[in-house]
């Protein structure tokens, strides 16, 4: 309890607070006798929440209410906010006689012998089709809600074109033959990660994580084909910064045999390769750094790769030829691939799917837990702390 001046329990003290982003935040301006109620922080609002930290076999009693903002303008002294209400009430034998609808009482325990909890099958790692390359993650909040055998799809929505787009919210479907039924649409992206889950569905909440900034994927850049152990470097342009942007999408170089391509806007270089942007389907183009002056590619120049958005110039990245450092270098031989990998936000249409498994009873590890029991003789009498309080004037209850 949160008391005023006077030592009166005015408020309650929550163990979780959610409120709209809507700049009504901190203590109200009104107040009762010095206490003044606590309206957030703009953290905006989730839809569930889980206590961690309970006992088996205690009873605890939960609230979730909703509140206004008050009116300081009201009458001559202003009104503070005010919750809905909280009402649980219980006879002197500990009897639960009223939950209001704003209330719960429950009481955690471990699960049966036997008890074989759902789970979520499917990649949560990788979509199934599209150009994102962050993931999702699935809480599942009641175990018991959980549908068997209910295969879902979460789709992302985007705004913008490549590259210059922002993943904005997803929708969730249950799928149905060839059907999809919304079970929860608009899903707001402004925050992600798991603290940000969707409305509850079936039981379980879905969560996403973006990849963010545009960077290249180390683990997965490198050489495809071939045996070159020259070592290719791949960062973010940066000889010319005011002209490098990200660009979410792969590319691939391809080497050749003779003349494949002439670089641009530095000088005209014939060289022998090509460079592919893998998302968009198309050759891009090349500029080269040409440090040792000699009219060609060498170990210790700078490949970059050109973009343009209308009629911007763009340059992405800069892969850097550089040799593999005390042996003799393999150069790349006409067919060998490099490939360069790298984050992105997910694009409109991008999706995941996966199928949720219900909780069932295994009976076979039910008999086995048996074996687990273990029993106490006389005399010896136990207590515990979830015991319910003593209402007669002696001995157990």
């Amino acid at each position: 309890l949160i008391t005023d001046s006077r030592g009166n329990p005015v408020f309650w003290k929550p163990i979780a607070q959610f409120d709209l982003v809507d700049s009504i935040m901190g203590p109200d301006p009104v107040g009762i006798d010095g206490a003044r109620f606590y309206r957030g922080d703009d953290s905006g609002l989730k839809h569930s929440y889980v206590d961690t930290d309970v006992d088996n076999g205690v009873t605890y009693y939960y609230a979730c209410v909703s509140y206004d903002q008050g009116d300081p303008e009201k009458g001559e002294d202003g009104l503070t906010p005010t919750e809905c209400t909280k009402i649980i009430t219980e006879d002197l034998v500990g009897n639960i006689t009223n939950i209001d609808i704003n209330c719960a009482v429950v009481t955690p325990n471990a699960p049966a012998p036997g008890y074989v909890a759902p789970e979520i099958v499917g990649n949560l790692d990788e979509v199934v089709d599209g150009k994102g390359t962050g993931s999702i993650g699935v809480e599942i909040l009641d175990p018991d809600a959980i549908e068997a055998d209910v295969t879902y799809r979460v789709v992302f929505n985007s705004t913008g074109e490549i590259p210059n787009y922002t993943t904005n919210s997803f929708d969730v479907f249950s799928v149905v033959g060839d059907s999809l039924h919304p079970e929860a649409t608009g899903v707001d992206m402004a925050d992600f990660g798991p603290g940000y889950l969707s409305p509850v569905i079936d039981g379980f909440a879905v969560y996403a994580s973006l990849d963010t900034p545009t960077t290249v994927k180390p683990d997965e850049t490198g050489w495809l084909i071939g045996n070159s152990n020259l070592n290719l470097t791949v960062g973010n342009h940066s000889a010319f910064p005011q002209y490098h942007v990200a660009w979410p999408v792969d590319y691939k170089i391809v080497f050749y045999e003779d003349v494949a391509d002439t670089c641009v806007f530095l000088n005209n270089i014939e060289v022998s390769f090509k460079i592919f942007n893998l998302d968009l389907d198309y050759q891009t183009d090349i500029m080269l750094q040409d440090n040792d002056n000699s009219s060609s590619l060498t170990i210790g120049d700078i490949i970059s790769i050109v973009e343009y958005d209308g009629p911007a110039n763009n340059i992405v990245y800069d892969i850097h030829y550089n040799g593999p450092g005390g042996v003799t270098p393999r150069f790349p031989e006409p067919g060998d691939e490099f490939l360069i990998t790298s984050n992105k936000q997910f694009y409109q249409g991008d999706y995941f799917e996966f199928t949720t498994r219900a909780s069932y009873e295994n009976k076979n590890a039910a008999k086995e837990g048996l074996d687990d029991i273990k029993v106490v003789p006389n005399p010896y009498v136990c207590g515990a702390s979830w015991e319910p309080r003593l209402v007669f004037g002696a001995g157990r209850g």
